[in-house]
């Protein structure tokens, strides 16, 4: 069966289809859709060079197609099946922002074996994307912005780091998975920039405001120094352990001091 991306070498995936859920095994050298997952997944992870954070939604939604359908031929997967795993996830209360980001990820997974001549049209093709309610995001107000940047005070764990933090995000809009990508290399504090990966790889050169930098220099020179022992760890922003700090924990950083 398929292994999930966090753990390369597992006896068995969490999704495995049991023999007695009625799932039928793929006929002997047709091309498995277990099989199939699995090359895509290297596919996006060595081609398209997307972020472990993606690729273990993929990985996730792909899977939840799989325990639905059963290990069939790829061949034998058609539009009622497609249909039928999104009717599931429907009755099973999945938001429609669930759902369509699911379909996203089969039609993704069936336009790739199209593409690689396996399959001649895709049975996703013609499935409408449930339409999603427009929300705006809330914009923060400037006192809301100013009580957020000097909310970290020397009661907190790492208040020169949450600073930083703060202010980098404040100061260059980029997303918190991008943040926390950052290694010290990348910061240019003498001319103010800061070298950023985003989506697919693509790296670009980000303006850092002086409020930033400062908060920067007191950050490296004070706390990250003292918990950055390993120097192979070339992560700008570290957590109580000295490695990387996820995009979890900035999240949870920011519901915290707002």
């Amino acid at each position: 069966m398929i292994r999930p991306l966090e753990r390369r070498e597992p006896p068995r995936s969490r999704h495995a289809v049991s023999p007695s859920s009625g799932a039928r095994p793929a006929a002997a050298g047709a091309p498995a859709l277990s099989v199939q997952i699995e090359a895509f997944l290297e596919h996006l992870r060595n081609e398209r060079g997307l972020s472990p954070h993606t690729l273990r939604g993929y990985s996730r939604d792909l899977l939840d197609l799989l325990e639905h359908t059963g290990d069939l031929p790829i061949s034998q997967i058609d539009n009622l099946a497609i249909r039928g795993f999104l009717a599931r996830l429907h009755e099973s209360g999945a938001s429609r922002a669930t759902i369509a980001r699911k379909l996203a990820a089969v039609r993704s997974f069936f336009r790739f074996l199209v593409d690689r001549e396996l399959l001649e049209a895709s049975p996703a093709a013609l499935i409408r994307t449930p339409k999603q309610p427009r929300r705006l995001p809330r914009c923060l107000r400037e006192e809301e912005v100013g009580r957020l940047l000097a909310a970290p005070g020397p009661e907190d764990p790492f208040p020169q780091r949450d600073r930083a933090i703060l202010e980098l995000l404040y100061s260059t809009g980029m997303r918190v998975s991008e943040l926390t990508g950052l290694d010290v290399d990348d910061l240019d504090l003498a001319v103010g920039l800061c070298r950023v990966r985003g989506k697919g790889g693509r790296e670009r050169l980000v303006p850092v405001g002086s409020i930033a930098v400062a908060a920067l220099r007191g950050y490296l020179a004070t706390e990250r120094r003292r918990v950055g022992i390993d120097p192979t760890i070339r992560a700008l922003f570290l957590n109580r352990d000295g490695k990387r700090l996820s995009s979890r924990s900035v999240r949870r950083l920011l519901a915290r001091y707002r």
